[in-house]
């Protein structure tokens, strides 16, 4: 790993830690006793748990080059994104709706809720991921988190992507091949050090998104 390179992926982490230090005071400064609790701060607590839990897990698992499952991390903390933005872009009836399948247990994909389309019209529409990635990223334009989704899911569940992650470069390209199973020193999975930084800044901007979910919700909560 050159110098650039190393320094470019510790100011991510430094990142990263100052999220995790964010969201505890957000927490923290809105859920006190003695305050009015609503069914959406329910989500709102098990958001931030669960990013604080996945941020924690992240810097843990790249600190012991487990970037296999480092990964898998990414596309959980995007999980949380699209739980607790769902929340925030449902009307007052939908959003009951959601927080009682939600926080039920029951899958909310297979729960329909009212939704404008662009001609205005109310629609229902299931609250699949790909419909809340698409809607996310009109809400705040951007346009890579349904591709995130897809490129992590990889690591969630058995794929192609743990059999590319076995193979070891050589210096004799085209005749020998090598695999290589493990974490240890002397048999870790090779990791491009681009792909890690990648990874950390991917994790960054999920983050921060939930913040700024967490900021609406929180605004609208005052008024």
């Amino acid at each position: 790993m050159n110098q650039a390179k190393s320094v470019n992926m510790e100011n991510l982490k430094t990142e990263l830690i100052r999220q995790k230090e964010l969201l505890c005071s957000i927490y923290q400064q809105n859920i006190k006793p003695n305050t009015p609790i609503y069914k959406t701060d329910f989500i709102f607590m098990g958001a931030t748990n669960k990013a604080l839990a996945n941020i924690s897990a992240f810097l843990n698992l790249i600190e012991n080059e487990n970037y296999l499952v480092a990964f898998a991390i990414v596309r959980m903390q995007l999980d949380v994104l699209l739980r607790f933005y769902a929340a925030i872009l449902l009307d007052a009836d939908s959003r009951t709706k959601y927080s009682d399948t939600f926080l039920s247990g029951e899958r909310i994909d297979k729960l329909q809720v009212w939704i404008k389309n662009k001609k205005g019209k109310n629609i229902k529409q299931f609250l699949t991921d790909k419909f809340l990635c698409e809607q996310f990223e009109k809400t705040f334009g951007v346009d890579w988190v349904l591709r995130v989704y897809q490129q992590t899911s990889k690591f969630i569940h058995m794929s192609g992507i743990s059999f590319l992650c076995m193979i070891n470069k050589t210096e004799n390209k085209g005749k020998d091949i090598k695999f290589r199973i493990g974490l240890h020193k002397d048999g870790k999975i090779q990791i491009e050090n681009e792909h890690l930084v990648d990874s950390i800044s991917c994790i960054i901007d999920i983050t921060q998104h939930i913040l700024a979910c967490l900021d609406i919700w929180l605004k609208e909560k005052e008024t």
